[in-house]
């Protein structure tokens, strides 16, 4: 279930990242919303979760991304 929550807020990060953060610019630098969240389920869950939750957050960014699929 945890699993679930987990790959369900890196889609929401992915998404969030790709529409609405990527407008906006703090002093000149746009936060990476999916970097955070990856960082933080390293810090408090399994290293393998991790390792995975990415790999799926590079092909989410990946597929919904507008350039092409593997150059990201």
């Amino acid at each position: 279930m945890r699993k679930k929550s987990l790959l369900a807020t890196i889609f929401v990060a992915v998404v969030l990242q790709l529409s609405v953060v990527n407008h906006f610019k703090i002093f000149g630098i746009k936060p990476d919303l999916i970097l955070i969240s990856i960082v933080l389920v390293s810090l408090f869950r399994d290293f393998k979760l991790a390792l995975a939750l990415s790999i799926a957050a590079g092909a989410f960014k990946d597929i919904y991304g507008i350039g092409a699929f593997p150059i990201n």
